[in-house]
C-alpha cells in the first residue's frame, strides 16, 4: 500500500488551494491588479526606481503583499464556508426537530 509523503501531500493540498482560488474571479482579479497597481503608482514614479537594488527591494515588498492577500482572502473565504455550513446545518437541525412530536 502506497502511503503519501510529505512533501507529496503538501504538493496535493498546495494544488487544491491554487485550484480553489483560481475559481473566484475577484480573487485573481486581487491577486494580480492590486500590487501591479501599486507598483505602478507608488514605486516606478519614484526616484530611487532607478537604482537596481531599491527598485528590486521594492518589488520583493510588493510580491510579499500579493502573496500576503491570497492568504488573506482565502482565509476569509474559509470563514465564510464555515458560518454558512453551520447555519445550513441549524436549519437542518430546527427542520428535523419540528416534525418530532
Amino acid at each position: 500500500m502506497n502511503t503519501p509523503t510529505t512533501p507529496r501531500l503538501t504538493a496535493l493540498h498546495t494544488r487544491y488551494q491554487f485550484t480553489e482560488t483560481v475559481r473566484v474571479p475577484i480573487a485573481v482579479i486581487g491577486t494580480t491588479l492590486f500590487p501591479s497597481l501599486s507598483l505602478l503608482f507608488f514605486v516606478v514614479p519614484q526616484p530611487f526606481a532607478q537604482e537596481p537594488l531599491a527598485a528590486t527591494a521594492a518589488t520583493a515588498q510588493l510580491a510579499v503583499f500579493a502573496v500576503m492577500s491570497v492568504c488573506l482572502f482565502t482565509y476569509g473565504v474559509g470563514v465564510a464556508e464555515d458560518r454558512a455550513l453551520r447555519k445550513r446545518l441549524m436549519e437542518l437541525e430546527q427542520a428535523a426537530g419540528a416534525g418530532k412530536p
